[in-house]
């Protein structure tokens, strides 16, 4: 699990690097999160959720997305500790395995900004364009503060 955690974030954070065009400077279609809200939802995080690996927790699990793949039905993050504000957000939470994706803030300056996303389709990588990358980032973490709020 952790050897597979790993490639997806390493494919994701390689193709971060030969795609830059996500970067902040051209998201100006859906405003950022707060580098605030980020930070606070990533400290939040370990007191409220299970570690499945080392800098990987387990927000959400849907049996019924499943679908027939390890991580399906999960909704994931990872960040490691030695960067600060980094979160990668892995969601297979939706029931056609067609939308599940990963978006992160990994090479942002505003760690509020997504500067990249793909779909986590297994045949077919797809990239999300800028506004749907910043859109899911922004969902995804409000969903994590709704979850952690208990609302």
């Amino acid at each position: 699990m952790k050897t597979l955690l790993m490639l997806l974030t390493g494919t994701a954070l390689a193709t971060t690097f030969a795609f830059n065009s996500y970067s902040q400077k051209t998201n100006k279609e859906v405003p950022c999160v707060s580098e605030k809200e980020v930070a606070h939802i990533i400290s939040q995080i370990p007191g409220h959720f299970k570690k499945t690996d080392t800098d990987s927790y387990l927000i959400e699990f849907v049996p019924e997305a499943k679908k027939g793949y390890y991580f399906g039905g999960e909704l994931t993050v990872y960040f490691p500790k030695s960067c600060d504000s980094v979160i990668s957000i892995f969601d297979r939470t939706s029931l056609n395995p067609s939308e599940w994706y990963n978006v992160t803030n990994w090479d942002s300056k505003n760690k509020g900004c997504s500067n990249f996303g793909i779909h986590l389709n297994i045949k077919d990588v797809k990239h999300l364009s800028k506004t749907a990358s910043q859109e899911k980032f922004n969902e995804s973490i409000y969903k994590i503060r709704k979850i952690i709020n208990g609302k």
